[in-house]
């Protein structure tokens, strides 16, 4: 069996006995769901679904062993633990508030799912999973489940200094300058992700009776933030 042919590092050679314990073992159904997840969120759901289709018939050991050997992150993220196959899972929701630099209306709706995509591509590139994005022209919110790894003033700063840069580079947005030096970032519970879903898909009606800085402050307060003028920035 050629890993490296398939792209797992080389350093794991000597892993390869584990691997196949692992493959063997794997039949769980919660291992399955485990490594299935971690791969549609670093790979994308449309990469899982074509594997898997390769392979109806098969079983969830050979469609694990597909997963595995396709991804040389996952791999080595799974090799690297030999002292537990099964992952801690995680859920570390947060609903991120970013506005534009003043706020002023700068991101016009013709490209708006433009900017969306840039920004789910930063969150992927980040390891971690993008719920929903959507916004109006001086502001954007994304519910974003975080990795473990990953810290969430890593995950925003990349977002506004990448999509920033590609915007400004783009020529779809002639107004912007830039985000606000602040942002919000709120906790929120499994119970009420389909919620927060809901209200940001919904942004262009709610902004028509409420402004964004009212949002804000009530979205501040709601969460036990002490509301500060100086997060208008």
């Amino acid at each position: 069996m050629n890993l490296t042919r398939r792209g797992a590092p080389s350093r794991w050679l000597p892993s390869v006995i584990l691997l196949r314990m692992m493959v063997a073992t794997a039949t769980r159904w919660t291992c399955c769901k485990t490594i299935v997840g971690l791969a549609a969120k670093r790979r994308g759901p449309l990469w899982v679904e074509r594997n898997l289709r390769c392979a109806p018939r098969k079983g969830a050991v050979v469609i694990l062993r597909r997963i595995i050997l396709h991804d040389s992150q996952l791999f080595s993220t799974f090799v690297g633990n030999k002292n537990s196959f099964i992952m801690s899972k995680v859920v570390s929701l947060y609903h991120i508030v970013i506005n534009t630099k003043n706020r002023h209306m700068t991101i016009n709706a013709d490209h708006a799912e433009d900017m969306y995509r840039f920004i789910t591509s930063i969150v992927k590139r980040n390891n971690c999973f993008l719920c929903r994005i959507g916004g109006i022209e001086n502001h954007i919110h994304i519910l974003v489940d975080l990795a473990p790894t990953v810290s969430l003033s890593h995950l925003v700063r990349d977002i506004k200094r990448s999509s920033s840069d590609w915007a400004k580079k783009s020529g779809l947005f002639p107004g912007f300058v830039g985000w606000g030096k602040e942002y919000g970032a709120f906790s929120v519970s499994n119970s009420h992700r389909d919620a927060v879903i809901q209200y940001i898909i919904s942004q262009p009606v709610h902004h028509n009776r409420v402004t964004f800085e009212d949002e804000y402050r009530r979205l501040a307060e709601r969460n036990g933030a002490e509301w500060d003028e100086r997060m208008l920035t």
